[in-house]
């Protein structure tokens, strides 16, 4: 039997699955990126991940490929823009 609260149900397990991946990648040294609310459409998984501490650094979209492209080129972290 079906509630009709399925697709929030599952909305938010993914939510959950998602943060708490992102945090065992941090906690494992993982430098991990995440789009900032100003960026996002829903913040869902990102606040979630952020509430857990799972998130290295936090940006808007337009920046997160070029700080990439710079960390690649220089094979180090760039400081947070």
């Amino acid at each position: 039997m079906t509630t009709g609260n399925e697709p929030v149900r599952m909305s938010w397990l993914l939510n959950v699955i998602g943060a708490a991946g992102l945090k065992r990648m941090r906690d494992a040294g993982i430098f991990t990126i995440g789009l900032d609310q100003a960026s996002s459409v829903v913040l869902g998984m990102l606040g979630s991940a952020v509430k857990l501490d799972g998130v290295s650094q936090v940006m808007p979209l337009t920046k997160i490929v070029p700080y990439l492209l710079k960390s690649l080129k220089t094979g180090q972290r760039q400081p947070a823009i």
